[in-house]
């Protein structure tokens, strides 16, 4: 995993190369999620990045992994709406296509939002999926076929969900989309009730 350098997105000078790599996500129609990078709509990546402070310093951050001097993924984190507790992390994930049996969220990103998290104080990490992709959820429990068992058993701490792991039996309502979630506990005295978000 030589060659792999995190930056944020408060921290780049210039940020043509990122909107680029948006824009370029955007155009792969095989990912649902692809809608999700580009476009002047208010759910769009540009647009959240832009024009609101989810993932400015104080609320959150934007993590760009770079490959050498190229951008290979990227990802976000930020205190949730419904508790000053809770975080949000791997938000608009996006890995490009030639790297994504790398684990690059697990091994970069997700540690970096957990790390994140922790110096905010935060209490529990979570991660979220929609309808198209909670199928990626048992991937966090599992090896997958051909896999060695080293990915999920040997997690060290600061990888997410090291020391603990919770799957929610239902969905809940994050940023008016039914969501289903994976969180890690970080202050076991301490818990959300998360009935109080749930769908439907």
């Amino acid at each position: 995993m030589n060659d792999f350098n995190l930056k944020t997105f408060c921290s780049l000078e210039d940020k043509q190369e990122f909107w680029n790599f948006c824009k370029e996500a955007s155009e792969d129609k095989t990912q649902p999620a692809h809608k999700n990078m580009w476009g002047d709509h208010s759910y769009s990546l540009p647009y959240i990045l832009q024009n609101t402070n989810r993932f400015d310093n104080n609320n959150g951050e934007f993590s760009i992994l770079y490959h050498g001097d190229k951008i290979v993924a990227c990802g976000g984190v930020y205190i949730s709406e419904f508790s000053k507790n809770v975080s949000l992390a791997g938000t608009r994930l996006w890995v490009k296509k030639n790297y994504r049996n790398l684990m690059l969220p697990r091994n970069f990103i997700l540690p970096a939002h957990k790390k994140w998290s922790i110096d905010k104080g935060i209490k529990q990490v979570a991660i979220c999926f929609n309808e198209y992709n909670k199928n990626l959820i048992k991937t966090f429990f599992r090896t997958r076929l051909g896999e060695s068992g080293n990915r999920v058993m040997e997690r060290q701490p600061y990888h997410l969900f090291h020391s603990n792991i919770n799957e929610l039996s239902f969905a809940v309502n994050i940023q008016d989309t039914p969501q289903w979630v994976l969180y890690e506990s970080l202050d076991s005295n301490w818990s959300f009730d998360w009935s109080t978000i749930k769908c439907f």
